[in-house]
């Protein structure tokens, strides 16, 4: 084993991670394990604290120091934008911004593998040019409550002894975990640990016999991860049919409530996260930032649920998932209007067109785009939509039959779960029946 000065990031061989990845990816390690690479395939223990950047706008980042570090920063480019790795704890959280707005595009967690689409696709593709973000555990995490109290977020600097901005809306409360997480002193007790891999291994696998079993596995994988895009056009045809046959009935669809409608799909199929209350430290330290805002912000009528971007996963039974109109996940550009006749009319609309979509999935079983693509898993999934002063169904149901909105890491009595917070305003609840 090569020693590097710190420990997180550490030069290592096979033999040194082969028992880390087996817990995690016990098929995947199989096949290494066959192969039994010699000590010229080096690999890389790198641990990210949480919020660090992984990757930036596109661009590839090792932890502190380590990116002046060009030796190691040359051996694991291999084509692509972010080393082929596997996570061995925590997760990672992809997004990417636009017009100021941060959209979750997907979760990974211990045993899966990054960056496959990009290292196997050799020569010029859109991967090595999206500007995509990572980051060490969830950056779309926030607090459930409001946290704009003057008096008590300068309670909470001063026993800190940090300055930090008054988040105004959800979209900022990262920033201010970050700080409260550095200042903590369990901050060395959350990392994510990615196993990277060198670029000899990469070579080998795309181009060497013997590693033929490992490539097909890769390409499985990638090809398994790859349905939702190969099919989305089906997708959109499918809608656009939909469409028609209401605008028959005189039942005209704006583009934004498609769009909507579009994403909650998407979601409901567990192509892209939603969001439900932490009740780990998988995705944030949750015990170090609850601990802060009962203690030090002293939250004292709710408790400090942290939302987190959740996958709902179609093949075991799950808890249910979240989406907010309040939290626009939209890629495409529409006019911001957030008050409450407004998001009111989208819910009720929003509301109807799921319903009405259900039906025609129903109606057109038989129909090859349906009962042959993953859209007859709606007839599995239930919608409820939920808004915080009026609607179909009252927010506060959601935090009464989900018990995970009470999860606290510390007990305070007296407090009840938020059910009044800017997320709650026009929230539609996912769930697999």
């Amino acid at each position: 084993m090569k020693n590097s000065d710190e420990s997180i990031c550490k030069t290592l061989y096979w033999s040194d991670v082969s028992a880390s990845v087996r817990k995690v990816n016990p098929a995947f390690a199989s096949i290494i394990d066959q192969i039994n690479p010699d000590e010229s395939y080096v690999v890389y223990s790198v641990k990210y604290s949480f919020g660090d950047s992984i990757v930036r706008e596109g661009k590839f980042l090792l932890p502190e120091n380590f990116n002046e570090n060009k030796e190691i920063m040359e051996n694991l480019y291999a084509e692509s934008d972010m080393p082929f790795g596997i996570i061995i704890n925590r997760s990672i959280e992809c997004f990417i911004k636009m017009r100021e707005k941060i959209i979750p595009f997907f979760m990974r967690y211990p045993g899966m593998i990054t960056s496959l689409w990009s290292n196997l696709d050799q020569g010029e593709s859109f991967q090595h040019a999206f500007p995509w973000n990572i980051t060490a555990g969830a950056r779309s995490s926030f607090l459930l409550p409001k946290i704009t109290d003057n008096s008590n977020h300068a309670g909470l600097e001063k026993s800190l002894g940090l300055t930090l901005p008054l988040p105004i809306s959800p979209e900022d409360h990262w920033n201010n975990f970050i700080k409260i997480h550095k200042n903590s002193e369990s901050k060395q007790d959350w990392a994510t640990e990615i196993i990277f891999f060198s670029r000899k291994w990469v070579q080998s696998i795309l181009y060497e016999g013997k590693w033929e079993k490992l490539r097909c596995f890769m390409l499985q994988e990638a090809w398994k991860d790859s349905q939702f895009w190969r099919n989305e056009i089906a997708l959109d045809f499918v809608l656009n049919k939909f469409v028609q046959e209401l605008d028959k009935n005189g039942f005209k669809v704006k583009p934004k409530l498609l769009a909507i409608l579009k994403r909650v799909i998407v979601i409901s199929l567990g192509v892209f996260p939603g969001f439900a209350p932490a009740i780990n430290d998988n995705e944030v330290p949750l015990n170090v930032l609850q601990n802060a805002y009962l203690k030090l912000y002293k939250l004292d009528k709710y408790i400090p649920t942290i939302m987190v971007p959740s996958m709902l996963n179609l093949k075991d039974f799950r808890d249910p998932i979240y989406y907010s109109l309040q939290w626009d996940m939209l890629l495409e550009p529409f006019s911001e209007d957030r008050s409450v006749s407004n998001t009111m009319t989208i819910l009720e609309e929003v509301d109807r067109l799921l319903f009405l979509m259900k039906k025609y999935i129903r109606d057109n079983y038989n129909n090859v785009l349906v009962n042959k693509t993953p859209l007859k898993e709606l007839n599995s999934i239930k919608f409820k939509c939920f808004h915080c002063v009026k609607s179909i169904y009252r927010s506060k149901d959601i935090v009464e039959l989900d018990d995970r909105f009470a999860f606290m890491s510390y007990k305070q009595n007296g407090l009840t779960p938020c059910h009044a917070g800017q997320f709650m305003r026009g929230c539609i609840k996912i769930e697999k029946v």
